[in-house]
């Protein structure tokens, strides 16, 4: 009996703390089709096959639900190397499986700029620039996900 409760709380205190949507999950598979084709089409290495990405172990503060429930350990970060272009395997930021769905695709046209240099933050902020100037159709796409983004950020305390 024991057992079984301890299984009840685990799974309801794991999908209390969990961060995601997954009624609106999509998949790497989902998009597969049209990915290798979109990221060609967007200027990105014709050469490299499009995997999913392994978690990586982030070290950043959790929520302390998160901590009680054991989650939020690891992130699953969109990058490439010689070899592929590694994208999650499953999106589930947004309420909407369109947004995240097109998440998908920002993540692929971001890769498809060639790599800037600093760190992670100014690259990815030179990246989005040349994205947004290079293939000014996708500033909608971008605006939208900002915009969806905003409201689900946990914001600091005054």
């Amino acid at each position: 009996m024991e057992d079984l409760v301890g299984s009840w709380w685990d799974r309801l205190v794991r999908r209390a703390a969990y961060p995601g949507y997954p009624q609106a999950a999509v998949l790497l598979d989902d998009v597969a089709p049209q990915a290798l084709l979109f990221f060609r089409a967007m200027g990105g290495d014709p050469g490299l096959a499009i995997r999913s990405a392994v978690g990586t172990a982030h070290g950043a503060r959790r929520r302390w639900l998160a901590r009680v429930a054991g989650i939020d350990t690891h992130v699953e970060l969109a990058w490439r190397d010689g070899q592929a272009l590694y994208l999650p395997e499953r999106i589930d930021l947004y309420p909407d499986a369109a947004l995240n769905r097109g998440l998908y695709f920002w993540l692929m046209a971001l890769a498809a700029q060639p790599p800037a240099q600093g760190d992670w933050l100014q690259s990815n902020s030179e990246g989005t620039a040349r994205c947004l100037t290079t293939m000014p159709g996708l500033a909608t796409l971008y605006q939208r996900l900002v915009a969806a983004l905003l409201p689900l950020r946990n914001w600091p305390a005054n």
